[in-house]
């Protein structure tokens, strides 16, 4: 593979990191509830016994969550911001403090795809004039291995801190009463996929340039742009 390829993947590396930035205000989810599940209920008054059809569809968002719940025929819907006095629930603070960091690093990991990117082309010019510096493999190297942990910063924070978060709160908040249906319905989403292709991506355009060698140096009296005949 050559530049092209290296500069190109980091265009869509660069492109997804972007779009996950749609998940600050849970346009985009990194985490998402899906419920759909009929319960047992007990009146407090009469004590007796009734079934409601509890529907729900939550997605978490690195600043905020869009919830929407439907019981029988009674629906709601609302957002709320993690550091609001609305949201009540433990993962509060854990997932106020993933999407600050995810937010903060997503931005750095953009910066250090558009330095490597300027890079590549330069070094994709070096190629075409056969000039050979190790400094700027090395710095397209460096810029694209902190894009790559950057990126990885994001998801595992958000993993650990955030959605394991809220398995637990509801493992506490329903598993004694409802078993396990609320907590097998929360799942990563969109915004944690693209940061993980965006890291993978990554990878493969600094194990590209780091096996991208320029095969010549130019001789005096030979035009740089042609290798050559002899070589």
């Amino acid at each position: 593979m050559n530049h092209c390829v290296s500069i190109s993947f980091a265009a869509i590396a660069g492109i997804l990191a972007a779009i996950s930035y749609a998940g600050t205000d849970a346009d985009l989810a990194w985490s998402k509830t899906r419920i759909d599940v009929t319960i047992t209920a007990t009146d407090d008054i009469t004590g007796s016994s009734y079934s409601q059809h509890w529907k729900q569809t939550v997605r978490w968002g690195l600043y905020e969550y869009w919830n929407k719940l439907q019981i029988d025929d009674e629906k709601k819907t609302k957002t709320i911001s993690y550091d609001s006095d609305n949201c009540t629930g433990d993962f509060c603070d854990n997932c106020k403090d993933a999407g600050r960091t995810i937010v903060t690093c997503l931005s750095i990991g953009l910066g250090c795809i558009l330095a490597g990117q300027i890079l590549m082309c330069i070094r994709w010019n070096d190629q075409r004039s056969a000039t050979k510096s190790l400094t700027r493999k090395g710095a397209t190297v460096f810029f694209c291995l902190c894009a790559i942990v950057f990126f990885i910063v994001c998801w595992t924070e958000w993993y650990d801190q955030c959605h394991k978060k809220l398995l637990d709160y509801y493992d506490d908040a329903y598993g004694d009463d409802y078993g396990d249906a609320f907590k097998n319905g929360t799942h990563v989403d969109a915004g944690f996929a693209l940061t993980l292709i965006a890291s993978l991506l990554m990878l493969t355009v600094m194990l590209n340039e780091c096996c991208i060698t320029h095969g010549y140096e130019a001789l005096p009296g030979v035009d740089a742009a042609e290798p050559p005949a002899d070589v």
